[in-house]
């Protein structure tokens, strides 16, 4: 199974938003959202750093769901490294 479809949505749900809003923010249709939630095709390296930074999760714990990533992230955000 695609690690990232699944990082993906539970990334969007924990994050509090549904597809339309994600699609609206990155002026994406919905069902380019759901696409890349079902690992049919997926973001580029800019979508995918705004999708990161919207979900407040790094890239690399989008790719790999490694909670690591995830922790130095949000030390690194707290220190004021992404803003």
């Amino acid at each position: 199974m695609n690690k990232m479809k699944i990082t993906l949505k539970a990334c969007r749900t924990n994050a509090g938003y549904s597809q339309k809003e994600i699609a609206q923010i990155l002026n994406k249709t919905k069902e380019t959202i759901v696409s890349w939630e079902k690992g049919k095709t997926m973001p580029d390296g800019f979508e995918l750093q705004k999708l990161a930074k919207i979900y407040g999760v790094s890239s690399d714990f989008i790719f790999l769901g490694d909670e690591l990533a995830l922790s130095e992230y949000r030390e690194n955000l707290k220190k004021g490294l992404y803003l």
